[in-house]
């Protein structure tokens, strides 16, 4: 199991990670490195460095040889996954297709374009919000205030593509988040809606790939989700 997480910042990035995290142990990254190391979690990172190379990922490769100690999943993160050379992502490559169900790997970038197409190809996709604000602010901003001042937001990001696309993907983001916290609380009935609301987001990104209007098809997703 692979997730691709893309993200501006690393603090964007982190906080998808702790959503992640807590769905997989129950607790976030974040607090689980504030606990000191874990035995089933192994981290590469490039920060301070130029690249990542060869040598660093079969380390992690190694470490990631054995079953599970205190979790049922071992976990290598990967962050500044930009920087792999590609000998490196190679290496990487081959290590997703021979892994375990008991493993899981999770990639950090802040530009998934360095990245090779077949690593790409095999990760779950989760694009981060822009801004450094908690994941559920920073998107349900899109959907704060009058409707007038919501489809304000809609004609802008309607302007362009790749605006269009950004907006989905963060309002997809909020409400995975809040399916996460919906399933975590057990007994609550709104999961069935929220499963609803991701659909239409997804649908509203095909119809925007496949041309359609996209001014029209943001209007028409806000007016579903307000309901």
């Amino acid at each position: 199991m692979t997730y691709l997480i893309t993200g501006e910042t690393k603090e964007a990035q982190l906080d998808i990670l702790d959503i992640l995290f807590d769905k997989f142990f129950n607790k976030s990254f974040r607090e689980t490195s504030e606990r000191g190391e874990n035995p089933d979690i192994h981290v590469l990172s490039g920060d301070g460095k130029n690249s990542i190379g060869i040598e660093e990922v079969k380390d992690l490769q190694s470490k990631l040889f054995f079953h599970p100690f205190e979790n049922s999943f071992q976990t290598g993160i990967v962050f500044d996954a930009e920087k792999l050379t590609h000998e490196a992502q190679n290496a990487f490559l081959k290590t997703l297709e021979e892994s375990s169900d008991e493993t899981i790997f999770i990639l950090c970038t802040s530009n998934e374009k360095n990245l090779l197409p077949t690593i790409v190809s095999r990760s779950r996709k989760i694009f981060a919000p822009k801004s450094s604000q908690p994941v559920e602010e920073k998107s349900s901003i899109h959907l704060q205030g009058s409707l007038v001042e919501i489809f304000s937001r809609v004609e802008e990001a309607a302007a362009d593509s790749d605006e269009s696309l950004d907006f989905l993907r963060s309002l997809e983001s909020v409400y995975k988040f809040k399916l996460e916290r919906d399933i975590n609380e057990k007994g609550s009935k709104k999961s069935l809606l929220l499963k609803k609301n991701l659909e239409d987001i997804q649908t509203a990104k095909i119809r925007i790939l496949a041309n359609g209007n996209r001014r029209l098809v943001l209007e028409n997703l806000i007016l579903k989700l307000r309901k």
